[in-house]
């Protein structure tokens, strides 16, 4: 899971009461957000995330409904857990290789 802005404190928890969330529904549960996710945003974008960074951001590519890039973005993954999934790119590329110019 990348690394989250709260402090370690909130995230381990405490001494005192606690929840018992072993019988929590698979759906309610967190998932991590992992390159290849397709997102839609407020304004019907789909944003495919290309990438998660260790301080909790990630990168995403937006696409029009025709399929065209219109914008890249970059917002905390905490912004993206709380979105449905659309979908899932199925062989986004690790590396691009690039033929560079010498001129």
């Amino acid at each position: 899971m990348a690394a989250d802005r709260r402090s370690n404190d909130a995230l381990q928890g405490g001494v005192g009461m606690s929840l018992n969330v072993e019988d929590m529904p698979e759906r309610l549960r967190v998932v991590d957000v992992r390159p290849g996710d397709v997102f839609r945003n407020q304004r019907g974008v789909l944003m495919v995330v290309v990438a998660v960074q260790g301080n909790g951001d990630a990168s995403l590519l937006m696409f029009n409904e025709g399929g065209g890039i219109c914008g890249v973005q970059r917002y905390g993954v905490h912004y993206l857990r709380d979105k449905k999934r659309v979908g899932s790119v199925a062989n986004l590329p690790d590396v691009l290789e690039v033929e560079w110019s010498v001129d």
